[in-house]
């Protein structure tokens, strides 16, 4: 666990010797309701909410935007062959799962 060397945000590792600047960030006009339910994951979690909020944040943005999502289908579709696809055979199996 990184231990605190100085009030101004720099924390260091003991067994890495390393030290490491982390960042604030405030949030105005939050919620009451929103923030309430954080505090009560966070402490499902054993976690504290500064803790649970960045894990939230940290898999939320290790996953690419729909945008880029879709620009990395679009370019993978692009050098697959196109399939053509029989409508009506399609929906003739599928009404027939539903008889």
């Amino acid at each position: 666990m990184p231990k605190t060397t100085s009030s101004d945000n720099t924390y260091s590792c003991l067994k890495h010797d390393t030290v490491m600047h982390m960042a604030n960030l405030q949030i105005r006009n939050f919620p009451d309701a929103l923030h309430s339910t954080l505090a009560k994951r966070a402490r499902s979690q054993g976690v504290t909410m500064s803790e649970y909020v960045t894990t939230l944040l940290e898999r939320d943005l290790s996953r690419p935007t729909t945008d880029e999502w879709l620009t990395a289908v679009r370019k993978h579709r692009q050098n697959q062959p196109m399939r053509q696809i029989d409508m009506g055979k399609l929906m003739d199996e599928v009404k027939g799962e539903w008889e």
